[in-house]
């Protein structure tokens, strides 16, 4: 019994690091932002549009931008591509 417990616990921890790098592509997808819409207030800041990878297609898919309120004490990191010999995979942007 504890060699299954051992042998889960192992298998969900692999499980977990390897499910937090993107996918990899052999290009960058190319990206023509659309008509953005009219700022909300003068407070609003723009955050581009984000990608996020279809596991059905094996493809990486664009979401448009929009207007969010800055959140205190932090500041947004727009997201951006790494590449490696393994290809080229997105990272997300996020609040810091």
């Amino acid at each position: 019994m504890k060699k299954v417990i051992v042998v889960a616990g192992v298998l969900i921890v692999t499980f977990f690091f390897t499910g937090c790098e993107g996918p990899y592509v052999a290009s960058e997808p190319v990206y023509t932002e659309g008509i953005r819409p009219a700022q909300p207030s003068s407070s609003h800041i723009w955050i581009d549009g984000d990608w996020y990878y279809n596991r059905q297609l094996h493809n990486y898919n664009r979401r448009q931008g929009h207007w969010d309120m800055p959140r205190p004490g932090h500041s947004f990191q727009q997201g951006h591509w790494e590449s490696n010999k393994k290809g080229h995979h997105w990272i997300g942007g996020k609040w810091n």
